[in-house]
């Protein structure tokens, strides 16, 4: 999956029972074209969160963590994209093969359940295109109800699954699947997840943010109006996620005018790409840069865990949605702005 990346709840996830007496497990990735780069590995064992850059060295990186419950580790580049993820607990011997270049295509094999889900994904691959979001959850579906004994529909649901916000619809297709595929624990961090989300709104006023505009530091602000803000990151060049996310905003900035204020955030710490996208861009929004990445000190009060964000703010700065399905900011959008 390239777009729905849930990594506020893949670090919750991390608790199977199992009896491995290995003190580690060992992840092994070689990636054509990855060549030497800074790389970022997040995942959650039964000592807490593991957030952390480890340096890949002429397209290999060899790392091990140590959780004697099963949890899901994310492998992700500068720009905050998805590598890889594979389900991993103390013994295992986790082996990462592809291309850099071809992310989509990327196997992950050492245990049944990653060579499982990397069978899944390869078989519906043009599925996890931003376009066909809704034939891969219909996908989804019907693995689940096809194989309710298995451990990769909670899986899939809680990983790959579009719809995941939907409680209801998720929570019905959960239901259906056995006991023993669907560890309370591997449960609990879904409900974390959701109980988390599901936060009293938060209130933003404005960041300072270079802007585009201007070629200096601006205020961005978040009271006034309506606003919709996104925050994103580049990973491929002619990427369709940008794309689909350009053409949503300018057709909600089309729908409601002035009524809606628009800006986008770009979360790369390298610009250079920005300034290329932009040269010849036709939208007439605030387009900002912060300049320290997802860690910069003006998003650190949003915890940006994956891109893209999207933020819709009321007229006095209330955050009324926070999320990565512009669907969804869209209903939000239509029942403040109309």
């Amino acid at each position: 999956m390239t777009t729905k990346l849930r990594l506020l709840l893949i670090a919750l996830l991390g608790t199977l029972l199992c009896g491995c007496s290995s003190d580690n497990f060992k992840v092994n990735v070689e990636l054509d074209d990855m060549g030497t780069q800074n790389l970022r590995v997040v995942f959650r064992s039964d000592s807490g969160m593991t957030d952390t850059w480890l340096i890949a060295h002429d397209n290999k990186l060899k790392f091990q963590g140590h959780s004697e419950l099963p949890t899901i580790v994310t492998l992700l580049d500068r720009q905050g994209q998805i590598i890889m993820r594979a389900m991993a607990v103390n013994g295992d011997h986790i082996t990462v093969r592809g291309k850099w270049t071809c992310r989509d295509s990327i196997e992950v094999s050492g245990t049944k359940l990653n060579e499982q889900w990397t069978a899944f994904r390869l078989k519906n691959l043009p599925l996890y295109a931003v376009d066909r979001r809704d034939q891969l959850d219909r996908a989804i579906e019907e693995y689940v109800r096809d194989h309710r004994s298995d451990l990769l529909s909670t899986v899939l649901l809680i990983s790959d699954y579009g719809t995941l916000t939907n409680y209801g619809r998720t929570d019905s297709l959960i239901a259906i699947i056995d006991p023993d595929a669907k560890p309370a624990a591997l449960l609990n961090g879904y409900q974390q997840w959701r109980e988390t989300v599901a936060r009293p709104v938060e209130q933003l006023f404005s960041m300072r943010l270079y802007d585009k505009r201007t070629g200096d530091f601006e205020s961005l602000p978040f009271t006034g109006r309506t606003r919709l803000t996104a925050f994103w990151s580049r990973g491929k060049e002619r990427d369709p996620q940008h794309r689909d996310m350009v053409d949503a905003m300018r057709n909600l900035k089309e729908r409601y005018g002035e009524r809606l204020a628009v800006a986008d955030v770009l979360i790369d710490a390298d610009s250079v790409r920005w300034h290329r996208i932009l040269r010849n861009d036709s939208t007439s929004w605030q387009h900002c840069w912060a300049p320290g990445g997802p860690a910069d000190q003006e998003l650190m009060q949003l915890r940006i865990v994956a891109a893209p964000l999207y933020l819709v703010t009321d007229s006095t700065g209330n955050v009324r949605y926070r999320g990565n399905d512009i669907r969804q900011a869209s209903t939000t959008i239509d029942k403040l702005a109309r």
